[in-house]
């Protein structure tokens, strides 16, 4: 338990409780409204107050290898944060509100339960880096075309049949890791962005690969697609992944 006393201390700004048997966030943190970083990584937190969005100038929270399995509703009042870990939890959903956090920069969510993405996640406008690798992802939103800043996308070891379109609206978009999934194609407006690297196998080890266009016959479709699609079953273990140089 977090003691009591730490909700006096009014002028704060770094919270560190890493590595310790704490349970929660209390309503005690929406007091500590000049905290910019806290770290609760390594603890048994499985529950969050909502209170957390009065922390107006939180810049960073780490709540790594906890117990959570959803946040409060009304975490995005917490507009000033950028960087969110939540990796290693039990999150079965991401609140819609999260689109509320619009100087959110970095986030990472790899390890838990998730599902789905929330549409609102297209309105991170400031989020250059996302890691959702680990989850149970069968697709992601066409809104997270709308993130313009987004430098790195890691989404493997998921249940992806595909990928969207809307995608190739990032201009930005540099690194797209998409191993240890089930894709059978991808959509023709990747070759719009400027990758640096693509990620798709468990074990490739040629250093190219040649991607070709072709037409599905049952949609009429057009595709990108090489031998390396669909992928093989996962291993979670992957020994290497092949990278694509695309010169700009």
């Amino acid at each position: 338990m977090m003691p009591e006393v730490i909700g006096s201390l009014s002028n704060l700004t770094e919270l560190w409780f890493d590595n310790n048997k704490v349970k929660s966030l209390p309503p005690l943190m929406g007091r500590l409204k000049k905290l910019v970083h806290v770290d609760a990584s390594k603890n048994k937190v499985d529950w969050v107050t909502e209170e957390l969005e009065n922390c107006t100038q939180l810049t960073d929270l780490h709540l790594s290898s906890n117990y959570l399995k959803e946040l409060p509703e009304k975490f995005g009042g917490c507009r000033q944060l950028q960087v969110l870990r939540l990796d290693d939890n039990a999150l079965t959903h991401l609140p819609e509100s999260i689109g509320g956090l619009v100087s959110l920069e970095e986030l990472v969510v790899t390890q838990n339960d998730l599902e789905t993405l929330p549409a609102s996640i297209g309105l991170l406008r400031a989020l250059h880096t996302l890691h959702i690798d680990d989850n149970l992802l069968t697709e992601l939103p066409p809104e997270l075309g709308s993130c313009s800043r987004l430098t790195v996308l890691t989404a493997a070891s998921n249940r992806l049949t595909g990928v969207p379109a809307e995608l190739g609206h990032l201009p930005q978009l540099a690194v797209l890791n998409l191993c240890a999934n089930l894709i059978h194609h991808l959509p023709v407006s990747l070759t719009k962005l400027k990758l640096r690297a693509l990620w798709l196998s468990e074990n490739q080890n040629k250093p190219q690969v040649q991607l070709q266009s072709e037409t599905l016959p049952e949609t009429g479709q057009r595709v990108l697609t090489c031998f390396m699609l669909p992928q093989q079953q996962r291993s979670f273990q992957p020994e290497a992944v092949v990278e694509l140089w695309r010169q700009s």
